[in-house]
């Protein structure tokens, strides 16, 4: 197994901002989930100070990775009222489809602490909230439902002043139990001492999960590096290499500040990385990035694990 060079796609951002919109100042966040014949890309977009979740798809037959048709009823998940745990923001969702069910978990930022909620849908489109939102504080969710559990992966404050990864642990998908031994994964090494955030998890066919997760040496919420760890149980996790196969862009380029979320999937012999990228100048976008004929590890796709059961 060997960790190749990735490439960015050409026409980066593959998912710009849009004028006049409802994410006419950001896109970001992206997470990606088959349904049926489909594949669904959920992300964020931003327009005068409230952030909100989208959704894209595509045929399954017409994939290519960067290709996508905007839901013309965007957005499927909308702020809060005020006073509300996500008033504000509506952002950084994490899918999983169980029994024809999609749980989307996402950040809610509003009054309060920030916090993680949950909306259901039985078609990716139409979501309705969970009544007892939020769930527990946190931000940057991902979840993986293995063997009748809902393991949920969460960004948490550290005592560095950055981010941790931490995990909590559900039956039902509604009522977690926070792990006693968190937090799950924190970083040890020059370039992620700092902070460790925005976990996605993919499975491979040599039996093993990879998370990947944007860190930094030096700041808490601009994370310059994507890293590479792994695991047998979702419990246990290590460091798959000593340094970071991903990082920020050249000077001057669409993602030359900070990188997030890095949702790979493979498709044939070659993984496909979306993330989320900012400029110097603020802005965030979505783009895209592949290993080409070489590939991450493995080399069959039927295992991947993709956001569903």
């Amino acid at each position: 197994m060997m960790i190749s060079k990735w490439t960015r796609e050409s026409n980066n951002p593959i998912i710009p901002i849009k004028s006049k919109s409802w994410k006419e100042d950001v896109t970001a966040t992206p997470d990606i989930i088959r349904v049926g014949e489909k594949y669904f890309l959920y992300y964020a977009g931003q327009s005068k100070g409230y952030e909100q979740i989208g959704v894209m798809t595509i045929d399954k037959g017409k994939f290519n990775g960067k290709t996508w048709n905007d839901y013309f009823g965007n957005p499927v998940l909308k702020v809060g009222n005020l006073g509300d745990f996500d008033s504000k923001y509506v952002t950084d969702p994490a899918t999983v489809n169980v029994n024809g069910t999609i749980y989307l978990y996402h950040s809610g930022i509003g009054e309060g602490p920030d916090s993680i909620g949950l909306a259901t849908s039985a078609d990716g489109y139409n979501f309705k909230k969970y009544t007892f939102n939020p769930i527990f504080e946190g931000r940057a969710p991902e979840v993986v439902y293995r063997n009748g559990l809902f393991y949920l992966f969460y960004a948490d404050e550290n005592e560095a002043g950055g981010y941790q990864i931490n995990l909590a642990i559900s039956k039902d998908g509604y009522n977690f139990k926070k792990y006693r031994k968190n937090p799950m994964f924190r970083g040890s090494r020059d370039w992620d001492s700092c902070s460790v955030t925005t976990p996605r998890i993919f499975y491979e066919s040599d039996g093993n999960y990879y998370m990947v997760y944007a860190a930094d040496n030096e700041f808490k919420d601009l994370p310059r590096y994507f890293g590479l760890a792994v695991s047998k149980d979702l419990y246990s996790w290590k460091s798959y290499s000593d340094s970071p196969f991903f990082e920020v862009g050249k000077p001057g380029t669409w993602d030359d500040k900070a990188i997030w979320f890095g949702t790979v999937y493979k498709f044939g012999n070659a993984y496909f990385m979306w993330y989320e990228g900012c400029s110097t100048k603020g802005i965030s976008q979505i783009g895209l990035a592949k290993t080409g004929k070489e590939v991450l590890l493995g080399k069959e796709d039927k295992n991947n694990y993709f956001g569903f059961s």
